[in-house]
């Protein structure tokens, strides 16, 4: 019995990555088939969003020219007195974005997702190994 929980505890790292790499895959694949799925998101995000000044969007250059063209159906979601700014960034990976503003900022990159993800996977591993041993 100990060894066989040896084994699961040892191999849940490796299955926490390989579940990672495996939607970073699906993800990437949903993208290519589904490339207005970041303007979906986008709208997601700001929609009901009450908050005055610059809004800057920072997406990835590859889908700077998707957000840019609904530019105007993003402002639409936003309070009259805020601005609206898109802006290529090479630090946002493909399908996420970042949103920033005069309150503070979301993270909605798909590496940043994957990460809590993750994270959330391993803190769950590491309490039902407590709640086994103790």
């Amino acid at each position: 019995h100990r060894m066989k929980e040896r084994i699961i505890a040892e191999a849940e790292p490796f299955l926490v990555e390989l579940s990672a790499a495996i939607a970073r895959k699906i993800i990437g694949e949903h993208l290519a088939v589904q490339p207005g799925w970041i303007a979906e998101q986008v709208k997601r995000l700001l929609a009901g969003r009450r908050e005055k000044g610059i809004i800057t969007i920072c997406v990835a250059p590859s889908q700077f020219p998707v957000i840019q063209q609904i530019r105007g159906e993003l402002a639409l979601c936003l309070d009259s007195q805020a601005e609206l700014a898109v802006v290529p960034d090479p630090a946002v990976d493909t399908g996420g974005c970042l949103i920033r503003t005069d309150y503070g900022s979301i993270d909605a990159r798909i590496d940043t997702q994957l990460t809590e993800i993750k994270a959330a996977l391993t803190d769950l591993a590491t309490q039902m190994k407590e709640a086994l041993n103790g």
